[in-house]
């Protein structure tokens, strides 16, 4: 179990985080400068917090009431840095060492074990300098678990990589997860990846835990605009109430049909880039005539932007943003086309 509650003033925001679960893989999802890191560092024992308490099982970390703060080394605590920060002047196996107690001859024999399990057999002389990054972040991993840590802090590992070595990174990563007993914080800007490695997700924004669920949840209703924002939806606008289940959406000036029932009278309405359906002809509710506006490729899915209610006059004159495959893009065949927007797919945030 993990239980935090802490409190820290920092120069551009104030942390202020409380998350306490039996989960034991978390994604730590938030744009850059939000505090993800920080939290981090403020359980592995990097950052004292100004007031608070952390509790990982029945170890209590810190505690500002009882005055608790454990010193970093027994704290239990493996941390793999974003630079995985390898000592350069010590060979892989020398690396590993340094994460393991006791005597040279008993740490030799742990650090040995983990290289043959972490497949650095070949390199275990080598320097950091002499081995690639993906190399690099399995020796980091290896001397992170050497400690026999109860919790694993993994702050944006896959940063650094290029996409082909991220892929198998993260396929990596997955392996070693499913192996670790104790409780993993994956912290990472990139949606894709937290939903990934990560069965549930907490939503970090100015400092604070702004939601935490199931990753299907989650994306499925985020519940505000901004966690809305950070999980990657393009599509949002301020919508009122007609009746328990349509909203008249105020940006795009349609009316829609939801598949939850409206909570309050006015508030915002959601919709994912990728739910958006192209279809032949209008036949049932929330369906739409739409003008092209833009388009802009990517290696296998294009976007494309629309306006509702005419020709645009002028580029990024649009209301929505649609994502698709390029089997999918050919059914468009001129600038107008029609669009079904599901109603199970449509999410509504209070304000």
């Amino acid at each position: 179990m993990l239980d935090l509650k802490i409190e820290k003033k920092l120069a551009d925001f104030n942390l202020s985080m409380q998350l306490k679960t039996d989960e034991k893989l978390i994604g730590i999802l938030g744009s850059s400068g939000s505090g993800k890191s920080m939290l981090l560092k403020c359980i592995a024992g990097l950052v004292k917090p100004d007031n608070g308490r952390i509790q990982i099982d029945q170890d209590i970390l810190y505690d500002a009431d009882q005055k608790i703060d454990l010193p970093i080394r027994k704290r239990r605590v493996g941390f793999l840095f974003q630079n995985y920060a390898l000592f350069p002047n010590m060979t892989v196996v020398e690396n590993i060492c340094f994460g393991i107690d006791g005597e040279k001859e008993k740490k030799h024999e742990q650090a040995m074990n983990l290289i043959e399990k972490y497949y650095l057999t070949e390199i275990k002389d080598r320097y950091p300098g002499q081995i690639s990054g993906g190399q690099q972040q399995r020796v980091a991993l290896a001397r992170a678990i050497a400690s026999k840590p109860e919790i694993m802090l993994l702050d944006e590992p896959f940063s650094a990589l290029d996409v082909h070595l991220r892929n198998r990174m993260i396929h990596e990563m997955q392996l070693f997860l499913k192996d670790f007993d104790g409780i993993a914080l994956f912290v990472t800007h990139n949606m894709e990846e937290a939903y990934q490695l990560c069965d549930h997700i907490a939503v970090v924004a100015d400092g604070g835990i702004e939601s935490f669920q199931d990753k299907k949840e989650l994306f499925k209703s985020p519940g505000s605009v901004s966690t809305a924002q950070i999980t990657g939806c393009k599509n949002v606008s301020a919508a009122k109430k007609k009746d328990e289940q349509h909203v008249f959406v105020v940006d795009w000036g349609v009316t829609l049909k939801l598949a939850a029932k409206v909570s309050c009278e006015s508030g915002f309405v959601g919709m994912r880039a990728n739910q958006i359906k192209v279809i032949d002809q209008p036949e049932g509710e929330n369906c739409l005539k739409v003008w092209m506006v833009d388009e802009a490729e990517t290696l296998f899915k294009t976007s494309v932007f629309v306006r509702i209610d005419g020709i645009p006059l002028k580029d990024k004159d649009y209301h929505l943003h649609l994502i698709m495959v390029y089997e999918e893009r050919k059914r468009i065949l001129g600038n107008d086309f029609f669009i079904r927007l599901p109603a199970e797919s449509l999410f509504f945030m209070e304000e």
